[in-house]
């Protein structure tokens, strides 16, 4: 009991040594903010499929996102001509 307890007392050592700060999430307004042009719905229908960017759901009827996840696949989605890919 006293090695799990000096185990935790190292690990929050560690995180407040470092300085660490979890990063908060936003909500789906927020979200969306960062992401000009796509709207409620849209954004629904790729949590629906399994696309757009990694989001949370800590309970039935809550969405969270983080701000770095949804810049991050903003920058996955660039693009350098509006052809789709294999046509031609």
């Amino acid at each position: 009991m006293a090695d799990m307890e000096l185990k935790r007392r190292d690990v929050a050592t560690l995180i407040a040594g470092a300085n660490l700060t979890p990063e908060p999430y936003i909500s789906i307004d927020e979200a969306l903010s960062l992401m000009p042009g796509v709207t409620r719905q849209s954004l629904a229908h790729m949590r629906f499929k399994g696309e757009g960017p990694n989001f949370y759901k800590p309970t039935a009827r809550t969405v969270l996102y983080k701000a770095s996840e949804v810049l991050a696949w903003t920058d996955e989605t660039k693009s350098a001509t509006t052809e789709k890919k294999g046509s031609k």
